[in-house]
């Protein structure tokens, strides 16, 4: 085979350096051609390089799905994440719902005990006017009541009568008063039933807030 680049150099007795690379680059090229023509003529060389491709291909594919389970799994955990949040603000949302409902409860407790209050007072205060209006005042009190032949009849008649009738009064007015005194006293325990009450929740609200943060 005759080369150009041989037959330049050979009728250049000097020479030079750029025919000189020339002709090593394409010696070089010609080279590796003919190795590429050789592993594709060659039956084994083809099939290996054949496996090859196949095993790279199935490597390849089985890369992509290790990154899509990743990926998969990344976003389930994120997906956990939202609901489990959500299932925090929703419990959050409901205990300070029932909070509320024991504030007003409470409230009205309050009110309802402080009107009560007010009325036995103002009762109180009345029965003293009303007692104070029938004492008789110190002029008064010198005379003597008269009374009349039917009066001092009935006077003699049943005089037990007239001190057990006050004596009635006096224990109906007695049982009253107990029993308005359980009364306060039971609503004081309900009262403080719902403070306890309200305090646990508190609790638990901030727990939750921990959680809520422990997310995040």
């Amino acid at each position: 085979m005759n080369y150009p680049h041989k037959q330049a150099k050979r009728a250049d007795v000097n020479g030079t350096i750029k025919n000189d690379i020339i002709y090593r680059s394409f010696i070089r090229w010609t080279e590796i051609e003919d190795k590429q023509d050789k592993m594709m003529n060659e039956p084994e060389n083809f099939l290996n390089l054949r496996n090859f491709k196949i095993l790279l291909s199935k490597d390849i594919e089985e890369a992509k799905l290790k990154n899509e389970a990743k990926n998969l799994e990344k976003l389930q955990k994120i997906e956990d994440k939202k609901r489990l949040k959500k299932e925090i603000k929703e419990k959050k949302r409901k205990e300070r719902k029932e909070l509320s409902k024991l504030k007003r409860k409470q409230e009205k407790k309050i009110l309802k005990s402080k009107r009560r209050k007010e009325r036995r007072a103002a009762a109180a205060s009345a029965a003293k006017s009303n007692d104070k209006s029938s004492t008789p005042s110190s002029s008064s009190s010198s005379a003597v009541p008269v009374k009349t032949e039917k009066e001092s009849k009935k006077s003699d008649k049943n005089p037990k009568k007239e001190i057990g009738n006050k004596t009635n009064n006096t224990e109906e007015s007695g049982k009253e008063l107990k029993k308005l005194l359980k009364y306060d006293a039971e609503k004081e325990n309900e009262i403080f039933k719902s403070d306890l009450k309200k305090k646990l929740i508190q609790e638990r609200i901030k727990s939750i807030d921990k959680r809520l943060e422990e997310i995040k």
